[in-house]
Formats: structure tokens, sequence, C-alpha cells
């Protein structure tokens, strides 16, 4: 049975209590103006655009909200044309965002779906030694990384875990995808649609770092390496204050 993975304490790691109940107010009125199903979908459609944007700007790749509603009109046509991995980051949130409207707080993060978030493959396995014989020193290191993978997950899983906020959550689950690199490239973008999960069967807005955040980010995420957890749950749970802010401005102005 896979074992909890330590490497990130939760102890003093609760949000400000401030910005906790700003978010908690903020998801309340927006939740009030009672959108209908297609203001729901445009909502959610320009949201994931501002994620893609996000994502794929802390992997250094600078791509506009125009290129990003492109691919999301590609997304859901023949043409797969994949533009600096807007479409599958775009994938990538779609699927977190359906998994939760679908089963709400018991969805949950498998090493398959981390591994379909990344490649868009429905199906997944993990790593096998076809050839038989010794395992090269590359199908040891894949095997090496899946195990982490599901111990991290089955942890994500636990009745302890549920228990924390889900800015919390998402905070753990995005240090931990990223300090594992699971792949070779596109751990950020992955990392951030997984931990997204968290927020989003909470009925929260998936994760956005936005550029003027990134140092804020990267010192986090270098904090949260030395075990200090508590930089990052703060700052997702300002960025989700902010999109939570972004959401409502942007009904109320249409």
């Amino acid at each position: 049975m896979p074992t909890r993975p330590d490497r990130f304490p939760i102890l003093n790691a609760r949000p400000a209590h401030d910005l906790i109940n700003r978010v908690a107010q903020a998801q309340k009125e927006l939740t009030a103006i009672q959108l209908t199903r297609e203001q729901k979908q445009e909502l959610d459609r320009w949201v994931d655009a501002g994620f893609a944007c996000a994502a794929l700007g802390l992997e250094g790749l600078a791509v506009s909200r125009e290129e990003v509603e492109c691919g999301l009109a590609e997304s859901t046509t023949a043409n797969r044309e994949d533009k600096s991995g807007i479409v599958s980051t775009l994938d990538a949130i779609s699927a977190v965002r359906s998994l939760a409207s679908a089963n709400g707080l018991a969805a949950s993060l498998t090493p398959a779906l981390v591994i379909k978030l990344h490649s868009g493959a429905d199906e997944t396995a993990p790593p096998n030694n076809e050839h038989g014989g010794a395992k090269s020193p590359l199908e040891a290191a894949a095997e090496t990384r899946f195990a982490k993978l599901e111990s991290a997950c089955y942890w994500f899983a636990a009745e302890s875990f549920a228990e924390l906020h889900p800015a919390e959550q998402s905070s753990i689950v995005l240090m931990r995808l990223i300090e594992l690199r699971p792949f070779d490239v596109g751990n950020t973008r992955t990392a951030l649609a997984a931990s997204s999960l968290f927020t989003l069967r909470s009925e929260l807005p998936p994760i956005i770092i936005k550029p003027a955040m990134e140092a804020a980010y990267r010192a986090a995420l270098n904090d949260g390496m030395r075990m200090n957890t508590k930089p990052m749950v703060d700052l997702v749970t300002e960025a989700l204050l902010l999109t939570l802010s972004e959401m409502i401005e942007r009904v109320r102005g249409k």
C-alpha cells in the first residue's frame, strides 16, 4: 500500500483567515447572480482561456488571449493543430472541469488522470518493460517516478487530506507534482491543471497565476521545497480571490 509522502507538512499552512472569508464571500456573491446555463458556459470558457495564458506563461511560452481563444475554438473542431501547447492545455483544464462537475467532492486525482492531462491520451498505463530483461536507466527512472506519483495520489484521496481547505489541497498538490517532475516537459501546466481539480470540485475557479504574481510564485515554490508551504497557500488563495473578482466584474459588466 502506498504511504503518505511526508515531503510537505500541512501544519501552520492554513491560508490567512481574512483571505478565506473574502474568497467565501466572493464565491457566495457570484453564486447569487444565478447565471443561465449559456452564461455560465461562456464564463467558464473565458476563465479557461485565462488559465491557459497563465499556465503557459509560467513555462516561458508567451501567448495572447486572442491566440488562446482561437485555440479554444479549435479544441472543439477537427482542426487539432496545437500552437505552443494551447489546445492541450485547454483540453486539460476542460477535462478537470468536467470531472469536477460530474463528481463534485468525490472527484479524485489518479496517476492515469495526471498522464492524460499531460498527453491528452484516452487510455494510460504505468511504464512497463516490454522487451524483458534488465531495465534501461530511463525505464527504471520512469517506474520510480510513476510509483511516487501513485503514492502522492493515494495521499491526495485520504480523509485527512479532504479536511484541508481547497487552497491548501491545491497548493500541496501543485508543489508535489512539480517536485516529482513526472514528464520531460510541460510539468507546470500539468500540475496546475491537476491541482485545479481540488478547487473546481469545491465550485471555485482553477488556479490562475498571472504574470504579476510570477515572482511571488517562484519564491513560494522555493519556500515549499524548504518545507514552508504557507507562502504558496496564501498565494493560491489570493489568486482564487482575484479570479472570482474578475468573474463577478465580467458578469456584471455584461
